[in-house]
């Protein structure tokens, strides 16, 4: 089924774009009854909040639900060998770890001080799943090696770069999060021009393609219910969750750092002034 796949790609391409997209638009229903039955709503208890009522708050669970459909869908095709199942493993595993946190942050309000061990811990786990960064193209020239100190034949620099970059990336889209549909339509953008990066000539890494077209279809197939004015919102857990996919994306196959800050370079900033 995998020489199938490969051999066809252009046309599974718009199979799984579409598909994620349409399953996305169909999941909603359920995660707003979800949402409201478990009480995840985003209440408009200060006065930068403008909606006129209770909003369901699970955008993100949407999101990463049908993401991980996507992803089952493509391993069982065969789609998926260009990574390792670690990898994907961790991706998933992050994820949830944010969707969890983000719904607790949601129903309780949780401090600051618990919300950062859920970032935290899914940087973690696409560190110790293998993704890592061995070197940085140094601008007047060559390459900065980050593989040379190892412990335990573990890759200390390369790790701690890509659990920064993992960090950055989450909370650059949660404070993007404050505008109806600009975080989830940042995020389908982001998606489709990691898919383009990815079947460039110097790159050529399909999984990693069709990864970032399941991302970008089910990103933009909630945007219909995002868009202002919003049925439902990303919640913590989303705005946390489509900045980790993109930076996942970026380093899982091969560093595509520069490609993300394309798309989020201005929101990099300012979350780094913000942070500042």
């Amino acid at each position: 089924m995998a020489e199938i796949l490969l051999a066809n790609r252009e046309l599974f391409f718009l199979l799984f774009f579409f598909g994620a997209l349409i399953l996305s638009f169909l999941l909603y229903p359920l995660i707003q009854r979800l949402s409201v039955f478990f009480g995840v709503l985003d209440e408009p208890n200060l006065d930068r909040k403008i909606h006129p009522g209770p909003i369901p708050s699970m955008g993100g669970f949407l999101i990463y639900l049908t993401f991980l459909s996507g992803l089952v869908i493509l391993a069982l095709l065969g789609g998926s060998d260009e990574i390792s199942g670690v990898k994907g493993a961790g991706i998933l595993l992050g994820g949830a770890v944010l969707i969890v946190g983000g719904v607790l942050d949601t129903k309780y309000n949780l401090p600051p001080s618990r919300q950062i061990i859920f970032t935290s811990l899914a940087a973690l786990i696409v560190v110790l799943s293998g993704s890592h960064i061995s070197y940085i193209t140094n601008p007047l020239g060559g390459e900065i090696i980050l593989d040379r100190l190892k412990v335990a034949g573990f890759p200390v620099l390369g790790s701690l770069v890509v659990f920064a970059w993992m960090l950055g990336m989450t909370y650059t889209t949660k404070f993007l999060d404050g505008m109806d549909g600009l975080a989830t339509g940042i995020a389908g953008i982001a998606g489709i021009i990691i898919f383009a990066l990815s079947l460039s000539p110097d790159v050529n890494q399909t999984t990693t393609a069709f990864l970032a077209l399941i991302f970008a279809g089910a990103s933009f197939g909630f945007l219909r219910f995002n868009w202002h004015p919003a049925k439902m919102f990303l919640g913590e857990g989303g705005s946390t969750f489509i900045g980790f996919m993109i930076g996942a994306l970026a380093v899982i196959s091969g560093a595509k750092i520069a490609t993300a800050l394309l798309v989020l370079g201005i929101p990099v900033l300012d979350a780094a002034w913000v942070i500042l």
